[in-house]
């Protein structure tokens, strides 16, 4: 896919946008419990400026987008996430996208989300670790708090993973199996 449009410029202001989006969405969502439309609504429509102004408004980005917004809608649907949980990821998905230049296609949001449950893993651990060194641990239960533990580590995790997109999972996968 190297015919995709890519500008390290546009790259960059995606990553500070999309870092700048997880640093308040996570302060408002640790106050408020939730994640407003009013703070996702500027930085949708800054994704969108800013994929128009670097020249990847175009199919792939649209596809993309869509594509992880059918994705979060879908977790939502099915209770896995909370509505803010949605937006924030969808707009992450978009930065995303920008900054990788569409590398991925329009699944690239998978990586991006597989990523961030990687870096959720430690977190998840110290969370419920105590209780899982226990003798009896409902496990199905733990899965359930860990899921609704709320958009902070989400964010955390997020934010973490767009300092390794470019580590896809496979990748990194493969690195593991070698080890």
């Amino acid at each position: 896919m190297s015919s995709l449009p890519f500008s390290s410029a546009a790259a960059g202001a995606a990553t500070t946008l999309a870092i700048a989006l997880g640093a308040i969405a996570a302060y408002t969502d640790l106050r408020q419990r939730r994640v407003p439309n009013l703070l996702v609504g500027p930085f949708a429509v800054g994704a969108l400026a800013l994929a128009f102004l670097s020249g990847n408004l175009a199919g792939w980005f649209v596809l993309s987008v869509s594509t992880a917004f059918a994705f979060a809608y879908a977790a939502y649907r099915i209770g896995a996430w909370a509505g803010g949980d949605a937006k924030f990821f969808t707009v992450i998905a978009a930065f995303y996208a920008i900054a990788t230049g569409g590398a991925g296609g329009p699944f690239a949001f998978a990586t991006l989300f597989l990523n961030s449950v990687i870096a959720m893993l430690p977190i998840a651990a110290m969370m419920f670790g105590g209780r899982a060194a226990g003798a009896k641990v409902d496990w199905k239960a733990v899965a359930a708090k860990a899921a609704k533990a709320g958009i902070a580590g989400a964010i955390v995790a997020g934010v973490i993973a767009f300092f390794v997109k470019s580590a896809p999972v496979g990748s990194l996968a493969a690195g593991f199996a070698a080890a």
